[in-house]
């Protein structure tokens, strides 16, 4: 397996589980971390978003390539 692919898979997989915990914050309001000010979370669950589809686009790339 190559370098990068593994790297974009990990990527995806760590950026997913934040993800993970932030849905459950705006469902429940609550998780094993909270996080009280809803514009904190917002750019919080934004920047999670944006980092798993860079993840993607590594990956996607490094198959196509």
């Amino acid at each position: 397996m190559n370098k990068p692919l593994i790297t974009a898979v990990l990527l995806m997989a760590v950026s997913l589980s934040l993800l993970y915990h932030f849905i459950f914050i705006w469902i429940y309001g609550e998780h094993w971390i909270q996080e009280p000010n809803n514009i904190v979370l917002s750019y919080e669950t934004a920047g999670i978003l944006l980092i798993f589809g860079y993840g993607v686009r590594m990956f996607v790339g490094y198959l196509r390539s």
